[in-house]
């Protein structure tokens, strides 16, 4: 569906939609990293009281790791899961 084959990353990201950098930081790994995105839901993770976090599964064709994400965003991103 994405046009992902054989071996590639996947992450859970938890993120902060009312920061200013959202948007940019998101396009970011979108343009520079080729990151496919999947879902936007509301999380009520625990993060923000008002407004709430919301979630994000970002996939790579190439390896990433959760520390890239973690630099790239910044304070975008709350918290970070890979999924296997």
């Amino acid at each position: 569906m994405y046009g992902l084959e054989g071996d590639f990353s996947a992450f859970f990201m938890i993120l902060n939609p009312n920061h200013p950098n959202y948007d940019d930081k998101l396009n970011d790994l979108e343009l520079e990293y080729e990151m496919f995105s999947a879902g936007y839901e509301d999380t009520s993770a625990g993060f923000l009281k008002d407004g709430g976090e919301v979630s994000r599964i970002g996939m790579f064709q190439s390896k990433f790791a959760t520390e890239q994400i973690y630099s790239i965003l910044g304070e975008v991103v709350f918290d970070v899961y890979q999924i296997k």
